[in-house]
């Protein structure tokens, strides 16, 4: 499963139920985001197409997708929702936040 190249922080005290279920609402008409392990949400509930990872920093989420040709779809839409929520949550590039935790986890 391919991962998005954006992740979405969850400012507070928006909780993340409140941001991924607004998000499963508006792609997929859902009336949440259920969890899948606590870790993971399905983002996309209809057809499990697309999935929420939380990250170490656990306001921090990225998405993966099924499928190899969806990840431009997921980017288009998580920008879209990230500037509409713009007061919710903050969006980055995936590998930067990676990056940054590597080096906090590091002292680098």
């Amino acid at each position: 499963m391919p991962h998005s190249k954006s992740a979405i922080k969850i400012e507070a005290p928006t909780t993340e139920n409140e941001v991924l279920s607004a998000f499963a609402k508006e792609q997929s008409n859902a009336n949440q985001a259920p969890t899948l392990d606590g870790r993971q949400f399905n983002a996309y509930v209809r057809l499990n197409d697309l999935r929420a990872i939380q990250q170490v920093d656990a306001s921090i989420f990225d998405f993966f997708c099924r499928y190899a040709n969806d990840p431009s779809q997921t980017e288009a839409k998580i920008q879209a929702f990230a500037k509409d929520h713009a007061i919710a949550c903050k969006l980055f590039e995936i590998e930067s936040v990676r990056q940054l935790m590597y080096e906090e986890s590091h002292d680098v």
